[in-house]
């Protein structure tokens, strides 16, 4: 419901008003997550996720990586290193040294 209510101006879209409201006091689930980074990273947000990851706010999930990789792949290793695949999180590394 919160994804088709529209922004007012000067204010932050009542999805994000939400999921602020949440990290406030919890961690937000794999779904969750995924549903509120889609927002932030389309508006180039990219420091806000860093700052959600680095406190432990967001659940890490391949998806996630993969959806923030498509945008900055330096903070998409940070959610990578926070899963226990230590495979996926050296392939990450290995593509990151190369470039």
């Amino acid at each position: 419901r919160f994804q088709q209510c529209p922004a007012q101006p000067g204010q932050a879209s009542p999805l994000l008003q939400y999921f602020s409201i949440l990290l406030e006091t919890s961690q937000l689930n794999k779904a969750e997550s995924l549903e509120l980074a889609r927002p932030v990273l389309q508006q180039g947000r990219n420091q806000l996720l860093e700052k959600w990851l680095v406190e432990g706010k967001l659940e890490c999930s391949e998806e996630l990586g993969d959806l923030i990789k498509a945008h900055d792949s330096t903070l998409a290793c940070l959610c990578t290193s926070e899963q226990t695949s230590r495979i996926r999180f050296a392939k990450c590394s290995a593509i990151e040294n190369i470039g």
